[in-house]
């Protein structure tokens, strides 16, 4: 795979999914599963564990995913509002995605999903296609295909396969792309989820079983700090094949297309070897402000400062590696507040599952979230906002159901937080 710095210039962010695709299939997409399949296979054996990862990559690769192409917003609004009759110009293309389908759900019936050590790959560093969003997109249609037949049970089935994917694309070796893939299919599938409780359709027993599913999913969180670990170990071995190109004093033949003229690209690995402790300090130091950043509360977070640092750190590479251009990192920031975000959303669409039940039974909602517990929930999950129960309040037409958001500081959920809007820190989370 090219340069994680190609890659990982885009912040996490599922709206930029597409800009990633575009930009890099011309010139890398055709390499992004280069001895992905094989490398992972043999983490299998060295492992001993079926590795779901195996599955996705197959899946991926199946000739039939080609993106969403001309679909993407009919795509979009099917998830959105559900099967329509204009949905049904996607039935040929759902047709020809079953094969695919099927493998993913055999990935997520495993376990275990680990990718390969980044060092080694180094520059070439394999990583998951923006295919698997498409991919994801796709199964949540065909949860809408089979609502839309009354299928409830399978409809279920396929949303919560995505949430599972996305979980092992996030997982505690995932690296940056890996983790925006995930974030962007979890979108998709809590729409999805949201959609389908919002509407009345599933029965207690369909209730129970999205609970269960709802609490394994989101009983062991992705860790961030792993997926920056991860990120780091790539540039590190980044720097070391570059190190070592410098010392023979010549190009692998499959770099010398790569980035500029093979000259300009050897010159650049020179520069690296020469200055390789002051970058790999400066990277340090990027490393402990973005560790810095994830481990702090939400709300303390100083978003701003740790930007203009970033910038600064960027810059300061540049210099250093000789290519005149900034260096090009997640924004950790952004995926913290993602992080948290998406949590969030899983929680309410967990308790929003268990209000429909308790309505059910009941032929009410309750006047309290402490109802729930411990007859439907063994214990209410958390706001990972303010650390206690979500907010809760029972209204005439139903209830109002939120979380405080990074500010921790209730807006009746009226005012939505939207990430996506730089330091913009207020607002409540609330089911899309």
């Amino acid at each position: 795979m090219p340069s994680r710095g190609l890659l990982s210039m885009f912040k996490i962010n599922p709206v930029l999914i597409c800009v990633v695709f575009t930009i890099v299939s011309s010139v890398a997409l055709a390499m992004w599963d280069d001895g992905l399949l094989e490398a992972l296979e043999k983490v299998e054996q060295e492992t001993g564990k079926p590795n779901a990862l195996v599955y996705y990559v197959k899946a991926i690769d199946h000739p039939a995913i080609v993106g969403a192409g001309k679909f993407e917003s009919l795509i979009s609004e099917t998830i959105e509002e559900g099967w329509s009759a204009d949905s049904d110009e996607l039935i040929v293309l759902l047709n020809s995605y079953q094969e695919a389908f099927e493998l993913v759900r055999k990935g997520t019936q495993l376990s275990h999903a680990e990718f390969p050590d980044p060092s080694t790959f180094g520059i070439y560093l394999p990583i998951i296609s923006p295919k698997a969003l498409f991919l994801a997109w796709m199964l949540c249609v065909e949860g809408k295909r089979k609502e839309s037949r009354n299928d409830i049970n399978n409809a279920l089935e396929d949303y919560v396969t995505v949430l599972k994917m996305a979980r092992h694309l996030q997982d505690k070796n995932a690296i940056a792309i890996d983790y925006l893939l995930g974030t962007g299919s979890k979108e998709r599938s809590i729409i999805a989820l949201n959609g389908l409780i919002a509407k009345g359709k599933p029965d207690a027993s369909v209730l129970a079983k999205m609970i269960r599913e709802l609490k394994t999913i989101r009983g062991n969180p992705p860790s961030l700090v792993q997926c920056l670990q991860c990120e780091c170990r790539a540039i590190r071995a980044e720097i070391d094949e570059k190190v070592d190109i410098a010392a023979k004093g010549e190009l692998p033949k499959d770099w010398e297309s790569l980035w500029k003229t093979p000259q300009q690209l050897l010159s650049i690995c020179e520069q690296i070897a020469a200055n390789k402790d002051q970058i790999l300090a400066v990277w340090s130091e990027k490393y402990l402000n973005a560790k810095a950043l994830i481990e702090t509360l939400p709300w303390n977070r100083d978003v701003k400062g740790y930007r203009e640092n970033k910038k600064k750190l960027d810059s300061e590479i540049g210099k250093l590696d000789g290519s005149g251009q900034p260096a090009y990192t997640v924004d950790w920031a952004d995926a913290a507040d993602r992080n948290e975000s998406q949590q969030a959303l899983i929680g309410l669409v967990l308790v929003k599952a268990a209000l429909e039940l308790c309505r059910l039974e009941n032929d009410a909602y309750p006047d309290s979230l402490d109802v729930l517990t411990p007859k439907i929930l063994p214990e209410l999950p958390l706001d990972p906002f303010s650390g206690k129960s979500f907010e809760y309040q029972k209204t005439p037409a139903g209830y109002t159901l939120y979380s405080l958001g990074p500010d921790c500081i209730s807006q009746g959920g009226q005012t939505v937080y939207d990430f996506k809007k730089g330091d913009f820190r207020e607002g409540d989370i609330v089911l899309p």
